[in-house]
């Protein structure tokens, strides 16, 4: 299934792996890895991450991790709409 990373969601991934880099480059990779393993599991089980409030969205908890991944899945492909930090609220 092909993963699409919306603008907003890459903003997201960007600012966070800039800011963690900055007091410890080796901690952002390591989330960025858990991150990239997340999204390719999407890939076999799309609907691995549980419903949110809002219709046809889904969210997952990135293990080892204080992020969630907001998503959508449709019948070709699932875009991936924001990434947050657990400590954010979600809009």
């Amino acid at each position: 299934m092909k993963i699409e990373w919306l603008p907003e969601a890459l903003d997201n991934l960007t600012h966070e792996m800039d800011y963690i880099s900055q007091d410890n480059p080796h901690a952002a990779l390591q989330i960025l890895s858990r991150i990239k393993q997340a999204v390719k599991m999407l890939e076999n089980f799309p609907n691995a991450g549980r419903p949110t409030n809002k219709n046809g969205y889904r969210e997952l908890v990135i293990k080892k991790s204080s992020y969630i991944l907001l998503y959508a899945v449709s019948p070709s492909s699932i875009s991936i709409i924001r990434l947050f930090h657990t400590s954010r609220k979600i809009v």
